[in-house]
């Protein structure tokens, strides 16, 4: 009150409204003196008036500057209300130098006014002084000043002396409580409570029925409270709890409680805490304050220390539904909390929460029951609560409903989220450790439940990347794809990139190998989970091993043309990998399955002249030169291009004439060539070919050829040739006869005699058996002898013709 005013700055503004109060009390109109004669009662009466209306005029000025002083800075409103106040001393000082003239009613007021108006001036100064001195400790502590500023002492010496005449002139006066009350406050202020007692004791026993009894009364209580004793100060605080409503009551009932705890009497001091909550609980517009949070933690440490259960459970019947006993319960836990005493707690908490369901705070209350309840060890209830809570306080429970503001809602969300999270890597990590498999299903069953109750939470990213590693370790492969897939492909939040992207990625591709240990695995969903790693993680060094993986699966599921595309992307993108050099001959070959011999050729003449190859591979790869080459020609011939294949099979004959493939591309070339009417090329094919690979599997048949194109062209000393070369290679083959028996033929009708008898008698020599032909022979030479005869040849000749 007052001590306070004269403490702080802003309480001495209220000391000055309470202190005007009194002078405003005191304007009461004074009556004439029955001495005075008409004309002096006139003229005294109106020179009093001027002045008093003048002190009037200066009180209201002060008034209107403390309603406006809101809108005055508070040194303006000080020194506003000061320049007033020395006024209206002055006018009131003046009033006293004509002492004479004022009857015993109009003195006693005016020396009452005059010791407000001092009262407040000499409080305005020592708060002045005080804020001085604050300052100038401020500075010191700064290092500014040098030296500690000297202490300011309260000086109510005018205001107290003015006070005493009041009481010594009139003792009987209706100021006479307030004057006595003052002196007794002034004197606590400046010499302490020892000294004031007397006037605080005298106030009390004269006036018991005055407006500043209970204050009085309950300075008293706190002076014999502070010196610790509680008996004479709680006799005190119940003169002050018994004088009813007043300023003083709440906090009386608090100290009143107080002394009933402190000598031991629990169940009064907790009736009177509890009567000091009822009546914050009856007049809601009283803040509450530190009071009332002081009066619940009494309350907890009395019935920390003495307490029954149906006790506690009286306070909720008490309180009400909303009441304080919600308030009673949360510090009587938390006490015990404080005490290491768990278990109290515990029980305390499970009350509060089954009593007040819907109360506001339930969540918070929840989170430390379950805290309390895991130092208990009591794992497996906490754990059950942590899963209950988004249930007991999420969208749809009773307590969203009943509690629809924004921020508790919010405030629930996070404690329950965090509980589940909680309790779902307990279970998680237990399944790591023991591998039970009840553990793995509450770890996954519980990700499921976090999944489904926040999808929007920051914390979502985290919970699934741990629920898909959950689901790969219990081996259920292809979930953990479908969970890994949706954590890799995440988009950013919270302006941050994802950090799961390269591991969940990754994981599905472990997750696509393990289906493979066991079962056939789809292609494409094997292509698609590494191809998926490789966009979303394109500078990762696992890149090549998986575009290499992809090559290799595609080639063995005969997909080649993909596969080649894979290999292909390896060996160019990432040329400094180990499995380059092996990508770059995948890639060939696969090229190679898928017929596309144009790349193969390309690819392969690539790998001969960029490649560091072993003597085995650079034969393989020469091989696939060739083969590609006879593909194309094959294919070429197959489209109706009979010159460019047969051109395409000369060329790889002309390049690599040792190769295997050669006397077939050689026999090609020379059937192509022929069938367009190239005579020359084919029979230049077919004639090196039965030169060169005369062992080939091709060679008597281009030798049949050549010796048909000779025929054509009637070149029979040619096919004579090539009779001696088919008697070689196949002397017993019937295409041979023939051609022996067709080259007889034409020198026995069209070549000379000697070359028949030369070419019949070899027929006849390797075939004599063949007597038809062999006869035949003998006739055609006979007919050449005839016809050499001359016409009109000796009769002996003839017939030594004949006898032949």
């Amino acid at each position: 009150m007052i001590r306070a005013a004269m403490r702080h700055a802003t309480h001495c503004l209220a000391l000055g409204a309470m202190l005007t109060g009194v002078f405003a009390a005191a304007w009461a109109p004074s009556g004439a003196r029955a001495d005075e004669t008409g004309k002096q009662q006139y003229f005294r009466q109106q020179d009093r008036f001027e002045k008093e209306q003048a002190a009037r005029e200066i009180a209201d000025q002060i008034e209107r500057y403390r309603k406006v002083q809101g809108n005055l800075e508070p040194t303006e409103l000080e020194r506003l209300e000061e320049d007033a106040r020395l006024g209206a001393i002055e006018k009131y000082e003046s009033i006293l130098e004509r002492i004479e003239a004022l009857d015993e009613p109009e003195l006693e007021d005016i020396v009452h006014r005059l010791a407000v108006l001092y009262a407040e001036h000499e409080a305005g100064q020592y708060r002045r002084g005080h804020d001085v001195v604050e300052d100038e400790e401020r500075y010191h502590r700064a290092g500014i000043l040098k030296g500690e500023p000297p202490p300011v002492k309260p000086d109510f010496r005018r205001s107290k002396r003015l006070y005493r005449i009041l009481l010594d002139r009139f003792p009987k006066s209706k100021y006479a409580d307030e004057a006595m009350y003052f002196l007794g406050y002034a004197t606590e202020e400046e010499d302490g409570m020892e000294a004031a007692l007397p006037f605080y004791e005298a106030l009390l026993d004269q006036y018991p029925k005055s407006r500043f009894t209970t204050e009085s009364e309950m300075r008293l209580g706190e002076y014999y409270f502070f010196l610790d004793d509680f008996a004479r100060a709680r006799g005190y605080y119940e003169r002050v709890v018994a004088a009813g409503p007043s300023e003083f009551l709440e906090k009386g009932l608090f100290k009143l409680g107080w002394c009933h705890f402190i000598e031991g009497n629990h169940a009064k001091a907790r009736e009177t805490f509890l009567s000091l909550l009822d009546a914050f609980a009856a007049n809601p517009k009283v803040k509450r304050g530190e009071l009332f949070t002081e009066t619940v933690e009494a309350l907890a440490k009395s019935y920390a220390e003495d307490s029954s259960e149906a006790e506690l459970k009286a306070i909720a019947a008490r309180s009400g539904a909303t009441g304080y006993g919600i308030t009673i319960y949360q510090a009587l836990a938390n006490l015990y909390r404080d005490q290491s005493r768990y278990a109290d707690a515990v029980g305390v908490y499970s009350y509060l929460l089954k009593t007040y369901p819907t109360y506001e705070g339930a969540p918070d209350v929840m989170g430390t029951y379950i805290d309390s309840l895991s130092v208990e060890k009591r794992l497996d209830e906490a754990n059950e609560l942590r899963e209950q809570m988004v249930t007991n306080y999420g969208p749809g429970s009773a307590w969203w409903e009943a509690n629809p503001n924004p921020e508790l809602r919010a405030n629930a969300l996070k404690i329950s989220e965090h509980m589940l999270t909680v309790v779902t890597q307990y279970y998680h990590g237990k399944a790591q450790r023991d591998h039970k498999p009840e553990d793995w299903a509450n770890a996954i069953r519980l990700y499921r439940k976090y999944l489904a109750a926040f999808p929007d939470s920051p914390e979502r990213l985290d919970a699934q990347f741990s629920y898909a590693q959950a689901l790969y370790d219990t081996r259920d492969f292809h979930e953990a794809i479908a969970q890994f897939g949706e954590v890799a492909h995440h988009a950013d939040f919270e302006g941050k990139p994802n950090p799961y992207v390269e591991k969940a990625a990754y994981f599905r591709v472990l997750a696509v190998n393990e289906i493979a240990k066991t079962q056939a695995v789809p292609v494409e969903l094997t292509i698609q989970v590494y191809g998926e790693y490789i966009a979303l993680n394109p500078t990762s060094e696992r890149v090549p091993q998986l575009l290499f993986k992809q090559g290799e699966i595609l080639y063995n599921a005969k997909a080649y043309a993909r596969a080649a595309e894979y290999f292909d992307k390896l060996a160019t993108e990432h040329p400094n990998d180990s499995r380059a050099k092996e990508a770059h001959l995948l890639a060939t070959q696969a090229f190679f399955q898928a017929e596309d011999y144009p790349a193969v050729e390309r690819r392969a003449r690539f790998n001969l002249t960029r490649l560091d190859l072993t003597p085995d591979e650079r034969e393989k790869q020469e091989r696939m030169v060739a083969l590609s080459m006879f593909k194309e020609a094959e294919q070429l011939g197959a489209a109706g291009d009979t010159l460019a294949a047969a051109n395409r099979y000369a060329d790889l004959y002309a390049e690599f004439p040792g190769r295997d493939v050669a006397p077939n591309a050689l026999y090609n070339a020379g059937l192509g060539y022929r069938k367009i009417g190239r005579k020359s090329e084919a029979l230049a094919a077919f004639e090196t070919l039965v030169r060169k690979h005369e062992t080939s599997e091709f060679a008597f048949d281009a030798l049949l050829l050549a010796v048909a194109i000779h025929e054509e062209d009637d070149n029979w000393r040619a096919v004579e040739d090539k009779l001696d070369i088919a008697e070689r290679l196949a002397p017993r083959r019937p295409e041979v006869r023939e051609i022996g028996w067709r080259l007889a033929e034409w020198a026995g009708t069209k070549g000379t005699r000697a070359d028949a008898v030369r070419l019949y008698g070899r027929y006849r020599q390797r075939y004599p058996n063949d007597v038809d032909r062999n006869l035949t022979g003998e006739y055609r030479i006979f007919v050449k002898d005839f016809e050499a005869l001359p016409k009109e040849a000796p009769e002996g000749d003839l017939g030594r013709l004949l006898s032949r």
